[in-house]
C-alpha cells in the first residue's frame, strides 16, 4: 500500500513562543514531512488555543514548554486524551540563575510545569546522554536522538576572504561570560595581527569593551530567525569560529550546536576540550583546547598561520555534519516516534496538571527580631530568591489563597504556631515548624516541629537550607521546588493571579516578576504582550499554509 494510500498521521504543533528551537525540533521537520506526504500538519499557540485542533490532531508535538500558562492548553490534550511528544534540548534543572533567562527557567513555577510536562508526555525526546540521564529519573519513555544541520541553508560556494574572518556567535543576548574564556587571549591576537585579521561578535557584544576600540572588532546585532541567521551567518564567510564552553550538567546536556553550525558553513572550529565537544576529532574536525589563556591564544594563532591545517578542518567537519548530521536522519527519527507513539498510546485518562503551589514563611516577633534568627531565616529566603522565594507574615494573604501549598514557620508563639496550623489544615496545605521549646505545643503539632538552638535539630549558626538537604525533612525541598511565594501586593484578587499566570508573556523573560509590578507597568507589559500574540498569529497563519516563516 502507498503512503497516500494511508492514513496521514495528524501532527499538531505546539508552542509559547517562535524559539530557534522551535523552528528547528518542530516546524521545520514537520513541515517537510508534510510535504513528503507523511503527516498532516497544523501549529497553535499553546496560550491562544481552538480545543478543536486538539480534537483534530492524532498526536501533539512540543518544544521546551515550561511557562504555566500554558497548563490549561496541556490538560485539553490530557482531557482529549491525545498523545504527547516533549522535545528537551536545554537542561533546566541545572540552568546558571547568574542571567534572566536561567532564573526564569529556575522559577518554581516553570520548574513545576515542566516537570508536569515531563511526566505527562507518552515520549521524551532530547539530544545528549547527560540529558538522557537526568530526564530518565521523571519518564521511563525517553529517546535520545541526534541534532541536525539543514544544509540547504548553505547553498552558496565560499569565498576567500582578504582578511582572516574569526567569529563568535551566541544567543545570548545578556550575561554571556562565556566569551571571557577566549577574549584575552584574542586581544593579543588582535594585536599582533592587525592589518590580516578581523573578529566579528554576534549576538552578545564583547564585555571588554576595549575589544571594540580596535579597529579590526566589530559587532553585529543579534538575528531572531533562525533561517535568515544561517544565510546571513555562510554569506559571511568566516574562517575560523570560536566555541567556547564549560563543563558540568547543565553544559554537557546541551547539543553541539556550534559544531555543526561551523561545520556546515564550512568553517574552522577552536572548541573549549568539555564533554559536549567529545564528538570533535582534535586537529581533524575541529582543535579541542583547555580553557586557559595559553592553550586558546596558541589554537587560534595555530589555525591563523596554518592555511593548510584550517583548509583541513574545514572540508572534514563539513564532510562529518553532512554524513552524521543530516536532517533526514532527524526526520526520519522523529517520523518513526510519532508513528510508533500514535500507534502505542492508551486511552487510559492521565491526571490533569495543576497551578504552581505557594510557599510561606512565617515568623513570629521573636524570630524576626533576634538577630541570629532573622539571619538563618534571611539565608534561606535568600538562597531560595532564584526561585522566587519571598518571606511574608501575613496570614491575611495564606487564608485567602494558601490552598495545597507549604507553609514554614518559626515561632515560640503556641498561638501563632497553632493558627498558621489549622489555616494550613484548612487549605489542605503542608506544614513544618521550628521552635525552641516543643513542650508547649499539641501533640498534633509537635510530630511536624523541630528544634531551634544549639545542639538541637537545627542551631542559627548553621544554614537552615543545608539542613534541608541532610537530615529527614529532605523532601520539603521537593516542595519549595515547586511553589511560588507570593506577597501581599500580588494577592488583591485571586482572579488576578491566575489571568497573569495565563498571559504573561513567554517574550518576556521575567514574567513572573510581573506579579509584583505596579498596576501601570502591568498595562504597559500587556500592551507588549498584545504585539508579540499578533506577531505570532502572523507566523501560526503562514506555518499552517505550509510556508516557512
Amino acid at each position: 500500500m502507498s503512503r497516500t494510500d494511508q492514513k496521514k498521521i495528524k501532527v499538531l504543533g505546539a508552542f509559547s513562543s517562535y524559539l530557534n528551537s522551535t523552528q528547528l525540533e518542530v516546524i521545520i521537520p514537520c513541515i517537510d514531512l508534510q510535504n513528503e506526504g507523511k503527516i498532516q500538519f497544523q501549529c497553535t499557540s499553546s496560550r491562544h488555543f481552538d480545543p478543536k485542533l486538539i480534537q483534530w490532531t492524532d498526536i501533539v508535538l512540543c518544544s521546551r514548554s515550561t511557562a504555566p500558562h500554558e497548563i490549561p492548553f496541556f490538560n485539553e490534550v490530557i482531557r482529549q486524551k491525545k498523545p504527547l511528544i516533549y522535545q528537551c534540548d536545554d537542561n533546566f534543572f541545572h540552568i546558571p540563575t547568574d542571567t534572566p533567562v536561567g532564573r526564569y527557567h529556575r522559577h518554581p513555577a516553570t520548574i513545576h510545569t515542566h516537570i508536569k510536562l515531563l511526566e505527562t508526555a507518552d515520549l521524551v525526546r532530547c539530544y545528549s546522554s547527560e540529558m538522557n540521564k537526568s530526564l530518565s529519573k521523571i519518564n521511563s519513555n525517553v529517546e535520545q536522538t541526534t541534532a541536525y544541520f539543514d544544509n540547504r541553508m548553505c547553498t552558496e560556494e565560499k569565498k576567500k576572504n582578504e582578511k582572516i574572518r574569526i567569529v563568535y556567535a551566541s544567543s545570548r543576548s545578556q550575561g554571556d561570560h562565556l566569551q571571557n574564556i577566549f577574549t584575552p587571549s584574542l586581544k593579543k591576537i588582535l594585536t599582533e595581527y592587525p592589518s590580516t585579521v578581523e573578529m566579528f561578535f554576534w549576538g552578545p557584544p564583547p564585555e571588554d569593551k576595549s575589544l571594540l576600540k580596535l579597529n579590526n572588532c566589530s559587532h553585529l546585532n543579534f538575528e531572531s530567525n533562525y533561517d535568515n541567521f544561517i544565510k546571513k551567518f555562510k554569506a559571511m564567510n568566516f574562517d575560523i569560529g570560536l566555541a567556547p564552553m564549560l563543563s558540568g550538567t547543565f553544559f554537557n546536556s546541551k547539543t553541539n550546536n556550534k559544531y555543526r553550525e561551523y561545520g556546515g558553513c564550512k568553517i574552522a572550529g577552536i572548541y573549549s576540550d568539555t564533554g559536549l565537544y567529545s564528538s570533535v576529532n582534535h586537529e581533524k574536525t575541529g582543535l579541542l583546547v583547555p580553557n586557559n589563556y595559553d592553550s586558546w591564544y596558541s589554537a587560534i594563532k595555530k589555525l591563523l598561520d596554518n592555511c593548510e591545517l584550517r583548509e583541513c578542518i574545514v572540508n572534514n567537519a563539513h564532510e562529518d555534519v553532512l554524513k552524521n548530521y543530516s536532517l533526514r536522519q532527524f526526520k526520519d527519527s522523529l517520523f518513526r516516534g510519532l508513528e510508533s507513539t500514535v500507534l502505542t498510546h492508551s486511552q487510559q485518562q492521565k491526571k490533569l496538571i495543576g497551578f504552581p503551589r505557594a510557599i510561606f514563611i512565617f515568623q513570629d516577633e521573636y524570630f524576626a527580631t533576634h538577630p541570629d534568627y532573622s539571619n538563618l531565616v534571611n539565608n534561606l529566603d535568600n538562597t531560595l530568591s532564584t526561585m522566587g522565594c519571598t518571606v511574608t507574615r501575613s496570614k491575611k494573604i495564606f487564608s485567602y489563597c494558601g490552598q495545597d501549598s507549604l507553609a514554614i514557620v518559626f515561632s515560640n508563639n503556641t498561638d501563632f504556631s497553632i493558627d498558621i496550623f489549622n489555616l494550613s489544615k484548612a487549605k489542605e496545605s503542608q506544614f513544618i515548624a521550628f521552635t525552641e521549646n516543643k513542650t508547649h505545643l499539641p501533640d498534633h503539632i509537635i510530630s511536624q516541629t523541630f528544634l531551634c538552638g544549639t545542639n538541637k535539630d537545627i542551631s542559627p549558626q548553621h544554614s537552615l537550607f543545608d539542613y534541608f538537604e541532610n537530615n529527614s525533612i529532605s523532601h520539603i525541598l521537593s516542595k519549595i521546588s515547586q511553589s511560588i511565594v507570593l506577597n501581599e501586593a500580588n494577592l488583591t484578587k485571586k482572579t488576578k493571579i491566575i489571568k497573569l499566570l495565563r498571559a504573561a508573556s513567554p517574550y518576556l523573560r521575567k514574567a513572573f516578576s510581573l506579579l509584583s509590578l505596579p498596576k501601570k507597568a502591568f498595562y504597559k507589559i500587556k500592551r507588549a504582550t498584545l504585539n508579540s500574540d499578533k506577531q505570532e498569529s502572523l507566523i501560526i497563519k503562514k506555518i499552517n499554509k505550509g510556508k516557512f516563516p
